[in-house]
């Protein structure tokens, strides 16, 4: 399953490619502007997993020795 900051940064990218493409500049103007929006929403996700405490599994399940 893909990830929010992930899903966020490839939303990012995608918009940027069709503000590329766009043909009015008020199009390109709002792709650019949803663009940053998801980079910010991408940020925002990576700043957040990166304080979360990690848990590893193994440290879950009992000693076997």
């Amino acid at each position: 399953m893909e990830s929010n900051q992930r899903y966020y940064a490839r939303r990012a990218v995608e918009e940027l490619r069709a503000a590329e493409r766009a043909v009015t500049a008020e199009a390109r103007a709002r792709r650019r502007a949803l663009a940053e929006t998801f980079l910010l929403r991408a940020e925002e996700c990576a700043a957040r997993e990166a304080t979360r405490p990690r848990i590893l599994s193994a440290s879950l399940e009992p000693a076997n020795y």
